[in-house]
C-alpha cells in the first residue's frame, strides 16, 4: 500500500505579510466602524495588524499600538516593551548592519590614530624648531649685550681735501 502525504498550499489570506495586510486594513479606518490600527502580538500572533473601533493611546496586552519599522517578522517583546525581529534573515540583515558600522567605526579609529600619530610628529619638529630658535635668541642676545659693553673707538671725521 502506497501512503500518500498531503502538502498543504497556504491560502492566499496567510500567505501575505503582515505589513500587506496592514496596508489593506488602513482603508478601512476612519470609515465610522474603526477608528485605529494595532498589532497583535502575543504567543499565538507575532504580529497580526488588527482594526479598532476604539481609540488606544498605549500599549496593552495583547493589543500594541506601536508600528513595527524596519522589521521582516516582527514579535513584540512585552518585558522591553519594544518590536524585536524574529525571523533569521531579518536577524541575518540586522547583524550584517551592525558588522558594517563596527567596520566603519574602526576605519575611523584607525584614521584617527594615524592623524594623531602625524599630528604628534609636526608637534615633536616644532618642539625642537622653537627649541633652536630660542637657544639661537639666547646667542643673540648674549652678542649684543657684549657689543653693547664693549666701547667701540671714536672716529673722527677727517676732511677731505678741497673742503
Amino acid at each position: 500500500m502506497v501512503e500518500e502525504t498531503q502538502t498543504s498550499t497556504p491560502t492566499v489570506e496567510e500567505n501575505k505579510n503582515w505589513q500587506d495586510k496592514a496596508n489593506e486594513m488602513k482603508k478601512q479606518v476612519g470609515n465610522g466602524l474603526f477608528v485605529q490600527l494595532a498589532y497583535r502580538s502575543d504567543e499565538k500572533h507575532d504580529c497580526e495588524p488588527v482594526l479598532l473601533s476604539e481609540k488606544q493611546d498605549f500599549n496593552r496586552y495583547p493589543i500594541v499600538v506601536d508600528v513595527p519599522t524596519g522589521l521582516t517578522s516582527p514579535k513584540f517583546n512585552w518585558s522591553t516593551g519594544k518590536w524585536l525581529e524574529n525571523s533569521t534573515s531579518g536577524v541575518a540583515n540586522q547583524l550584517a548592519k551592525i558588522k558594517d558600522r563596527v567596520e566603519a567605526i574602526q576605519q575611523q579609529q584607525d584614521e584617527s590614530a594615524k592623524a594623531k600619530t602625524a599630528e604628534s610628529v609636526k608637534n615633536d619638529q616644532l618642539t625642537k624648531m622653537v627649541t633652536m630658535i630660542a637657544g639661537q635668541l639666547g646667542t643673540l642676545s648674549a652678542d649684543i649685550k657684549s657689543l653693547k659693553a664693549t666701547p667701540t673707538p671714536a672716529t673722527t671725521a677727517t676732511p677731505k681735501e678741497g673742503e
